[in-house]
């Protein structure tokens, strides 16, 4: 997506600044409650410095519809605490989903303002590459952090904050740093990919794993589809693409670093093939079933917002959510709460896959980034996550902005 060519004025740069410590901040801190003030300080910048604008230039604002289903899904949130199994857990967790909202809509109706989503790509690199480092800095430097790494069966980064997220964190940050490496000519970030790297395998997160090569493997297919159309040549550079990758990683995984990850893929492996695997990967699966099974005693309104893990409880004996994003708001809202979440995402994914069209790059990493996400959810509870809603931001401000550009 080009961006128009403008001068920025103070309140942008005001607003650029304190983003970018917003994001950074959360990759870094969201786990830590004594570095919280962080967080909320960067976004009383950026939301104030949105305002702002607002309000010098009402007449230019437009809201984008499709927040009107996000405000319903928010409503619907709260109205589940009428039936809900516990309506304290409902409301507890309905607040964190009330801020996280509001939050999205104000950074979604600035971004399409300005028609620039780059910032968004740029901060959530810079934010995965900053908590790498981070991490990295906390095991006393990069030797030491490999070193520990290559131990067998140790997941590093618990001591930062929660192991899973920080390997997501590295993982879209590798993405995005391949991007602008492969699509905007830029070399000089392929040395810079290895820090989240190495933090994303040291994580020991499968889902980080997936998503590198999910992200980078769907990059350079819809590259191809930039080319001009020689069809022997284009299925040449895609097997050859093919074999250089399978060759890449391969001997990748033969590293020590990827020792861990690799017993824990194997695991999982066995469990999907009904083998015994291990004991991670056997728990979630009794998580998704009793998820699935009180589904479908509740199928229409669910049983209230956050009281899954309840269910979880009566099946694993953890009180935790269920570990996976699409049963566990099943179980919680039901089909009505699923549609109404879910129909925010899938409007922006279809009309990305309508603008593919456009060959646009902006557009192809925007989808990539909505398919590694949504594929993490199998393994993952988002709905109430900061990353999650810079994300719905990024996806409803891409649809925005490229329907205007085209219409």
């Amino acid at each position: 997506m080009q961006q128009i060519s403008k001068k920025k004025n103070w309140i942008e740069k005001i607003f650029d600044f304190f983003f970018v410590m917003y994001v950074v901040f959360v990759f870094c801190f969201n786990d830590s409650v004594e570095y919280n003030i962080f967080i909320y300080v960067a976004l009383a910048g950026c939301v104030g410095a949105a305002i702002l604008t607002f309000a010098l230039n009402i007449k230019k604002m437009s809201f984008p519809k499709i927040l009107v289903l996000m405000l319903l899904y928010l409503g619907y949130c709260y109205a589940s605490s009428l039936w809900a199994w516990n309506s304290y857990f409902v409301l507890d967790r309905a607040s964190t989903v009330f801020q996280l909202i509001l939050i999205a809509i104000v950074f979604s109706t600035y971004f399409v303002y300005r028609e620039n989503v780059e910032l968004i790509f740029k901060t959530i690199m810079i934010g995965g590459v900053v908590s790498s480092i981070y991490v990295i800095a906390s095991y006393g430097g990069l030797s030491s952090f490999y070193a520990e790494a290559s131990r067998e069966g140790e997941r590093l980064g618990g001591e930062v904050g929660q192991v899973n997220s920080l390997g997501l964190y590295a993982s879209y940050a590798l993405v995005i740093l391949f991007y602008y490496a492969f699509y905007k000519k830029k070399p000089i970030l392929y040395p810079v990919m290895i820090i989240p790297f190495l933090v994303a395998m040291g994580s020991g997160s499968r889902k980080a794993l997936l998503s590198i090569m999910l992200g980078i493997g769907v990059l350079l297919i819809l590259s191809q589809s930039t080319q001009k159309k020689n069809i022997p040549k284009m299925v040449g550079k895609f097997i050859l693409t093919i074999v250089c990758c399978a060759v890449i990683v391969y001997f990748v995984m033969k590293l020590p670093i990827m020792s861990t990850i690799s017993d824990r893929m194997e695991g999982l492996l066995k469990t999907l093939s009904g083998d015994e695997g291990d004991s991670s990967s056997i728990v979630r699966q009794k998580m998704i079933e009793g998820g699935i099974k009180q589904f479908m005693r509740t199928p229409i309104f669910g049983i209230g917002l956050n009281n899954a893990q309840i269910v979880n409880g009566m099946y694993t004996g953890r009180y935790v959510y269920l570990h996976n994003d699409y049963i566990e708001q099943l179980v919680n809202l039901g089909v009505v709460g699923v549609a109404m979440y879910y129909g925010v995402i899938a409007y922006t994914l279809i009309n990305h896959i309508k603008l593919l069209r456009t060959k646009n790059s902006t557009v192809y990493l925007s989808l990539v980034l909505m398919l590694v996400f949504l594929v993490n959810l199998v393994g993952s509870v988002n709905y109430y996550s900061k990353l999650t809603y810079i994300f719905i931001t990024l996806w409803i401000s891409v649809t925005y902005i490229m329907k205007k550009r085209v219409s």
